[in-house]
């Protein structure tokens, strides 16, 4: 397991990460040139916004996403800093079912 750093919602144009959240992952973003593997990464992003979303009171501001992205911050197991990605909270249907009479 990794630790990874992100920010969800950035105000500031310099995100610091003593305002991180932390999050255990699987992901393994560090590529074979030395580069980050694109998809690792997105597939993490992906997963601290649902982690924020679900986790970190973010249902708070779910119904203020409507369709808009969110800016993340992401830094890596080693504090480096990534990138800000944009999320968009998509809808995921639900279903409720019981037993007629």
């Amino acid at each position: 397991m990794n630790t990874y750093y992100y920010i969800p919602n950035i105000w500031k144009d310099t995100p610091d990460i003593e305002d991180a959240y932390e999050i255990q992952s699987d992901h393994d973003i560090l590529a074979v040139n030395g580069g980050y593997d694109e998809f690792e990464l997105l597939w993490l992003v992906e997963d601290m916004a649902k982690d924020f979303f679900h986790n970190r009171d973010g249902w708070e501001i779910g119904n203020y996403w409507n369709g808009e992205s969110r800016d993340f911050a992401v830094w890596d197991s080693d504090k480096n800093f990534v990138g800000i990605f944009e999320v968009v909270l998509e809808y995921e249907p639900t279903f409720s079912a019981w037993k007629k009479k």
